[in-house]
């Protein structure tokens, strides 16, 4: 048995259905079983893609929609293209949108507005009565460019038991130092694993924009068990976070170092330059570099 197009009501958007029912009679006795089967007009489907995921007011959107069969081949078919603001109020519509070859592109400007920021949404709506719809997200932001600029100096490596001295500096696009505060952030990164915060400085004083911190890591790690001991640890990287504030505008800016990496002891030993192989009745020399870790 098979269903048709002409079987169905194909001038309504409204769910359907399919009553199946099978009669047998055994011995006498008649047997009914009865299946219902939803019917489904999504033959089609749309996929949506911008060239970039942020943008700001200025900028144009470069759209690119693809439709396709249930075979996954480029199928020609209507589509409906609507841009909606960060309230969902439909800014511009484009119906009627196909293409022979399943491609389409669609270019779309912001309106002159006090402001367009925040999250947009691009919507394709298709197949029976636009029932169907796509949809895809992208971030309107006005960039502004940093009036200053943060940096971290921190040792390149933290010995066992060793005290963490570096710097944070703050300055100024035009070089001029930055009056603030600064806080911080301190914690451990291992492989493959995610970043744990283990210590916190707060109102750091920028002197002629900047300010030395120092922090002993085996201090504060004494409380996350066994397995943050410093002996642990080597190979694993300090996340240090710092973000300044500026006392005259409260401006903020932040800056994130993970350079440097917790070592076991300073040096170690190597034989790389030694040679590999040993010859009976030649003298053997063996060449020892000791490095730093």
């Amino acid at each position: 048995m098979r269903v048709t197009r002409s079987d169905l009501l194909i001038g309504t958007a409204e769910e359907q259905y399919v009553n199946l029912l099978a009669k047998c009679i055994v011995g006498g006795q008649t047997v009914l079983q009865k299946a219902v089967v939803r019917v489904s007009f999504l033959t089609h489907s749309v996929f949506l893609q911008t060239d970039k995921p942020i943008y700001t007011p200025r900028q144009t959107v470069f759209t690119r929609i693809f439709t396709m069969d249930h075979h996954m081949r480029p199928a020609d078919i209507p589509v409906r293209l609507d841009f909606l603001n960060p309230d969902g109020i439909i800014v511009e519509r484009s119906s009627n949108l196909h293409s022979p070859d399943g491609f389409l592109e669609k270019n779309f400007t912001f309106p002159s507005l006090s402001s367009v920021d925040g999250k947009w949404s691009l919507v394709a709506s298709y197949a029976l009565q636009n029932s169907q719809n796509v949809s895809l997200k992208f971030l309107v932001k006005e960039y502004v460019l940093p009036t200053f600029s943060v940096t971290i100096a921190p040792p390149k490596y933290i010995y066992q038991g060793a005290t963490v001295t570096g710097n944070v500096t703050a300055r100024h696009v035009y070089g001029k130092p930055v009056k603030g505060i600064v806080y911080m952030k301190f914690g451990v990164i291992r492989k493959n694993s995610a970043c744990v915060i283990f210590a916190k400085k707060a109102n750091l004083t920028l002197n002629n924009g900047g300010v030395t911190f120092t922090l002993n890591p085996r201090a504060h790690l004494r409380g996350f068990g066994n397995e943050f001991d410093v002996a642990r640890l080597e190979g694993a990287h300090l996340h240090i976070e710092a973000t300044v504030t500026e006392t005259a505008t409260g401006k903020k800016e932040s800056r994130v170092d993970r350079t440097a990496v917790f070592a076991v002891r300073k040096h170690k030993v190597s034989f790389a330059r030694s040679s590999g192989h040993f010859k009976p009745g030649l003298p053997y020399v063996v060449k020892v570099m000791q490095l730093f870790c």
